[in-house]
């Protein structure tokens, strides 16, 4: 007499495995890439004037008095408006830029980890990118003073609004 042994058979619908895919793919991607679990998405800008005790107001709606620290998304350019009785107002921008070591190490550490998700979620993060300077010191010019600053935005550049 012989048994047959019953086939084993999935009860698992392509819907299903599709839906765990899915999950496993969205799981990844919430994990985040490489430099943005390291650096984040945000740093701080530091601005320092001489004289001490300017006022400062960022695009972003930020301000304060000088030395002035504050948290700023890395990945927008700030523009900075300092002044203080008796001398020169002064416009300027703090430049955000891809940071070439945090992009090297990130993507280096990314190619083992899902290279394309983690360098996009990086690049949407703002994670591999710097402001520069930063620290921005400034020396204030006197009123008085035929002296202006050197310092000129980037043609082209725009501030984003809060």
């Amino acid at each position: 007499m012989t048994t047959s042994r019953p086939c084993i058979q999935s009860n698992r619908s392509l819907a299903q495995i599709i839906a765990g895919l899915a999950l496993a793919c969205s799981l990844l991607l919430l994990h985040g890439g490489c430099a943005s679990v390291v650096r984040g998405g945000s740093e701080k800008l530091m601005i320092q004037t001489s004289p001490s005790g300017a006022s400062v107001r960022l695009s972003t709606g930020q301000s304060g008095t000088t030395p002035f620290e504050v948290e700023v998304r890395r990945k927008d350019t700030i523009f900075v408006s300092i002044s203080k009785a008796g001398y020169k107002p002064l416009e300027t921008a703090v430049i955000s830029s891809i940071d070439g070591a945090s992009l090297g190490i990130g993507t280096a550490a990314n190619l083992l980890f899902l290279p394309v998700i983690n360098d996009i979620v990086d690049y949407q993060t703002g994670a591999n990118y710097s402001h520069k300077p930063n620290p921005l010191v400034v020396t204030l010019i006197p009123e008085t003073s035929a002296e202006n600053y050197p310092l000129v935005a980037p043609p082209g550049s725009t501030p984003k609004t809060p």
